[in-house]
């Protein structure tokens, strides 16, 4: 005798210093799986999909939602070519990395985040 399957799953990972903001949440009873994640963007809008997966297939809903705060916010993005050969001095700091508007670049000229 087959059992159904049946299960629920979700994760979640923030972390505000790096830009990070993300999950995914997921039920299933017998042949249908429903459910739902969402992704902070490099332009601080998050992207959510929720979604049915059953005998008709995958049938997802794709909403944006702007940022809490409008993605204003201070790009502190002044890197130093520190004459090692390489010379990066790429801090740019876009100033909504996160969705609530910091983006640091460290002491070698890279900024923080995700891309």
């Amino acid at each position: 005798m087959k059992v159904p399957a049946s299960y629920k799953f979700g994760y979640k990972v923030q972390d505000e210093e790096a830009g990070l903001d993300f999950g995914h949440e997921e039920e299933r009873e017998g042949d249908e799986a429903k459910g739902r994640y969402y992704v902070l963007l490099p332009d601080g809008r998050t992207m959510i999909v929720t979604y049915v997966a059953n005998n008709d297939g995958y049938q997802p809903v794709i909403m944006f939602e702007e940022p809490k705060n409008g993605g204003n916010g201070n790009g502190n993005g002044n890197g130093n070519g520190n004459g090692n050969g390489n010379g990066n001095g790429n801090g740019n700091g876009n100033g909504h990395k996160n969705g609530n508007g910091h983006r640091n670049g460290n002491g070698n000229g890279y900024s923080n985040g995700i891309y």
